[in-house]
């Protein structure tokens, strides 16, 4: 029995106390890792990896007998029109249905995929003196060996029984010589391989959004690719831990390349479905920033979470409409949108706050008057004929929403304007 007594300090049945961060502290002073634990010769595990107990009977659904997620063939997408149509659509349903999809035939070659595997285990097997030498909590490293990103930030949640030897491989690649001699060649070789394929795969989901081919990649999606190698040593206790809890990627797009071992599961219609190992397949994960409007990618355009900071004009010629500007962002900076708001109610919302006293008639959106690349709010009961979303074409949408509250002939001393936003949610793909 464990009783909670303060902030991360518990309080156990034989009345001792144990403190939660001072043991992840010591666990993260090691530099070795979970390896490190298991190599100590450990036979129960920190309190800290407790996820509480687990079944580990065949409960969920098995990916082989009974349903599985899709696996896309990109052997053929380029050989006819007809067979690159057919490529989109299971691509389109399989984001719809699932968010995970598997491919085969991608251009990767088996070799590559299996050596990668190697490269990596061969990283987190080595002797531990070595892999002290690349352990950072840096993120801005280019090359760094950790485990559990969170570890000392999520002291509520419980740590991942895993390591991890990450690469920020694009665009800002590490020279040669930064990557572990362990797994170099693999990784130079396998980031180019797989950027490859992302682009492709990015060209077919734009496809899928029905845009252009060439779509995401003109957003720059393609840019960024950061290498992550996990590495899961054997637990004493199984039925305590998991090797990693349940998420979501926050990021547009993950390429999983998943070892013959197995354990990896996805969340399908509130079922639990095993993906069995496919040898040479990788699956692809859409991930927070990917996923639009119901009619496209699930889900709808949501925002969890938007925290807004505002800014008045540069003038001081004004100080009636400057005292009510002010009187606006302090009632509006702190506030944050509920979870799950959408974000075609924070616009219409939006053009209804009571901004400024400002009582002059503005022009309509037909004739919009250009101004910075910017959200202004301005009228206290701004009547917009707002475009209603049909499902298509997101990215679209929004940009006419937004060019509703950027065009128009307010005066520069009366303009109180978004200078920046932070959000988090699928929306942020597409605002």
């Amino acid at each position: 029995m464990v009783v909670t007594t303060g902030t991360n300090e518990l309080e156990t049945s034989d009345g001792s106390t144990y403190d939660g961060r001072a043991e992840r502290i010591s666990f993260d002073d090691s530099k070795t890792g979970v390896k490190g634990l298991v190599d100590s010769g450990i036979t129960k595990i920190p309190r800290m990896f407790h996820s509480g107990k687990l079944d580990l009977s065949e409960t969920s659904l098995s990916a082989s007998n009974i349903i599985s997620i899709p696996i896309i063939d990109l052997q053929e997408v380029n050989k006819s029109s007809s067979l690159h149509a057919e490529v989109v659509d299971q691509i389109g349903s399989a984001c719809r249905k699932w968010g995970f999809f598997q491919v085969m035939n991608h251009g990767v070659g088996v070799d590559v995929l299996d050596e990668m595997i190697c490269g990596i285990r061969r990283f987190h097997e080595q002797d531990a003196e070595v892999r002290k030498t690349f352990y950072s909590r840096d993120s801005n490293k280019r090359v760094r060996y950790f485990s559990n990103g969170g570890l000392l930030r999520d002291l509520d949640q419980p740590a991942n029984w895993r390591d991890t030897i990450a690469f920020v491989a694009n665009p800002d690649p590490p020279n040669p010589e930064e990557i572990p001699a362990t797994c170099r060649d693999i990784v130079a070789e396998y980031s180019k391989k797989v950027r490859a394929l992302g682009v492709t795969i990015l060209e077919l989901l734009s496809e899928a959004l029905g845009l252009d081919p060439s779509y995401l990649k003109k957003m720059d999606c393609s840019e960024a690719l950061f290498i992550m190698g996990h590495y899961y040593p054997a637990c004493p206790e199984p039925e305590l831990t998991l090797g990693s809890t349940e998420h979501t990627d926050m990021d547009f797009m993950t390429i999983l390349l998943q070892d013959q071992m197995g354990g990896l599961q996805v969340l399908h219609e509130n079922q639990w479905i095993n993906v069995s190992p496919v040898h040479g397949a990788l699956i692809v994960n859409i991930g927070d920033l990917l996923q639009v409007s119901k009619a496209r990618f699930p889900p709808s355009l949501f925002i969890t979470k938007l925290v807004l900071s505002f800014r008045p004009p540069m003038s001081d010629h004004n100080p009636s409409a400057l005292d009510r500007i002010e009187d606006a962002i302090s009632k509006l900076a702190s506030s944050q949108l509920q979870v799950t708001e959408k974000l075609e109610d924070l616009l219409l919302r939006m053009a209804n706050l009571e901004q400024t006293a400002h009582s002059n008639t503005y022009p309509s959106s037909s004739s919009p008057t250009p101004a910075s690349n910017t959200i202004t709010i301005t009228h206290p009961k701004m009547k917009l004929d707002i475009p209603q979303f049909d499902g298509s074409n997101p990215s679209g949408w929004v940009f006419k929403i937004t060019q509703f509250f950027a065009y128009h002939s307010t005066p520069e001393c009366e303009r109180l304007t978004i200078a920046s936003f932070y959000m988090e949610g699928p929306a942020l793909a597409w605002f």
